[in-house]
């Protein structure tokens, strides 16, 4: 258990390096709960799509890692996807070994706004790996992200026009993620059934602009 606490504490670290040129945003998914396994890990989130202005024409969707090319000081859309791999202890065994593990792949669609906050959510799927086997569950989210060095600190805020390495490469956000309810033994043999219901999860994000 130590040496698995320390290759988390290490990834978290790595994530929280500053920001450098690349093209995608790493994160930090925290305890995401359900009533019975407690999960969480690290993905990365790619932005590509966006529908704006950019400084130099006025086309309106175009291609852009993380939308840097979009016109700050008006609301934007991005289209993207997310990659994730979370972990956690299966508290409903009664092995203290036991683990579940869950991959998931979620297409998003965020609405921005210049003081550095965005709307979105996205529609996925997610495989889950426990004591009881395999086996696959949609995924869907909706959440609230906040740039807190943009709202803060950004002397030009409202009125940027392309995206900042100084101000924009923390982001925290609060999700809710929807369970559609597990049925009995899909974590182990006896684990009881669990019913849909609907999760917080904050996420801890470092945009790693080009």
């Amino acid at each position: 258990m130590r040496k698995v606490a320390a290759v988390s504490l290490m990834a978290f670290g790595l994530l929280l390096l500053p920001a450098r040129p690349a093209e995608a945003q790493g994160f930090w998914r925290w305890l995401e709960e359900l009533s019975g396994p407690k999960l969480n890990g690290p993905g990365f989130e790619v932005l590509f799509v966006c529908h704006s202005e950019t400084p130099v024409d006025s086309k309106h969707v175009f291609i852009s890692p993380q939308c840097v090319q979009a016109d700050r000081s008006k609301r934007w859309i991005s289209i993207g996807a997310q990659v994730y791999a979370l972990a956690g202890d299966n508290n409903l065994t009664a092995d203290p070994d036991d683990r579940v593990d869950a991959f998931g792949i979620l297409p998003v669609v965020d609405l921005n706004f210049p003081q550095g906050f965005a709307v979105g959510g996205g529609l996925g799927v997610r495989r889950y790996a426990s004591a009881g086997g395999t086996f696959s569950k949609p995924d869907v989210e909706a959440w609230v992200k906040w740039r807190p060095l943009v709202t803060l600190l950004d002397p030009d805020v409202g009125s940027r026009t392309t995206a900042s390495a100084r101000y924009e490469w923390l982001e925290l956000r609060l999700a809710f993620v929807f369970h559609g309810g597990f049925d009995a033994g899909r974590f182990g043999p006896g684990t009881r059934a669990l019913s849909a219901e609907v999760r917080p999860v904050v996420f801890i994000g470092v945009n790693l602009l080009r």
